[in-house]
């Protein structure tokens, strides 16, 4: 993959993709309940996904590589979809789409910290500085400034809360991915995942949920769902996937970084959400602490270079 263009997935297109969802989601749970929402959403993509394995890989070849493969599938899709997926609209509908897309920046913390226990990467000081101030901002922003509100369970609270363990999932499901990916492409991981992610969320919506009339739904709600069942879901998961691929776990947190910066600027600019001081504050400590995990050493050093030029030169 061309460098140039694996900038542009990793700064631009992905993050939008993926910080675009908070937004749409919220304009869908206006009609669909959160589980069916989520369902509806992975099972249309999934069938999509079916149809062009079907058509790239052939029927017989497509279901002999996912027989091979079908724990580490299903594993990667009950965790980053039906988990995932599951507490993002439930946590949506209790708190802002600008504070989910912030939470959101806590993931490559998350990551990191699994990839040390799972994939045995070295825990380095920029990484454990990272994880310190990461986690101080998710506290700021959950409650707002007030810790004693960790101890009840207001909306906005256990929508953050909610938020959270999704994040987990999410986390879970990128080490989990990159482990499945030695050995199945890319297309077949996201797809198979999708499908079953859409089928575990959409058959218990059933007796969870009062389904709506959908011949009453909005058209804006319509234009929300098709959007985010194909390029959210289809395009950036396999780009996702795609670069997890060629790439060492921790480096996805760029794409993480850029999420919330799209994400919160689309439910402030658009959905008018109020932004507070604590807001801003947790977030600028979240951002901080997701890329001292990615850049920190870059940061040491470039304080020693500056140590050393400002030392007094030796005498010979």
């Amino acid at each position: 993959m061309k460098k140039n263009l694996e900038y542009f997935y990793v700064l631009f297109l992905i993050p939008f993709l993926w910080g675009s969802t908070f937004l749409f989601t919220k304009v869908c749970l206006r009609f669909f309940p959160p589980v069916f929402l989520g369902g509806l959403r992975y099972l249309t993509g999934g069938l999509i996904f079916a149809i062009i394995l079907i058509l790239k890989y052939g029927y017989s070849h497509t279901i002999t590589t996912i027989k091979r493969n079908f724990a580490g599938i299903v594993l990667v899709g009950f965790t980053g979809v039906t988990i995932a997926v599951l507490f993002q609209n439930l946590g949506l509908m209790y708190t802002t789409a600008s504070s989910a897309a912030l939470l959101n920046s806590f993931e490559p913390v998350m990551v990191f910290f699994l990839s040390i226990l799972i994939l045995k990467e070295k825990a380095t000081l920029n990484k454990i500085l990272g994880l310190i101030i990461g986690f101080l901002g998710v506290i700021i922003i959950i409650s707002n400034g007030n810790l004693s509100s960790l101890f009840s369970l207001n909306t906005n609270l256990l929508g953050n809360l909610l938020m959270l363990v999704s994040l987990l999932g999410y986390s879970f499901y990128t080490i989990i991915g990159k482990i499945v990916l030695n050995d199945t492409p890319p297309l077949i991981v996201v797809g198979v995942s999708t499908l079953f992610g859409g089928i575990t969320l959409l058959i218990p919506s059933f007796f969870l949920e009062q389904i709506p009339d959908l011949t009453l739904t909005p058209p804006e709600v319509w234009f929300s769902f098709i959007y985010m069942a194909t390029l959210p879901t289809c395009l950036a998961y396999y780009l996702y996937f795609k670069l997890l691929q060629n790439i060492n776990a921790s480096k996805t947190v760029g794409i993480i970084l850029m999420i919330p910066l799209y994400g919160s600027g689309l439910g402030i600019l658009i959905l008018k959400e109020p932004v507070n001081p604590w807001f801003v504050l947790g977030s600028i400590l979240v951002l901080t602490g997701a890329w001292l995990t990615e850049s920190g050493k870059k940061i040491l050093n470039y304080v020693r270079n500056i140590r050393k030029y400002f030392e007094p030169a030796q005498v010979e």
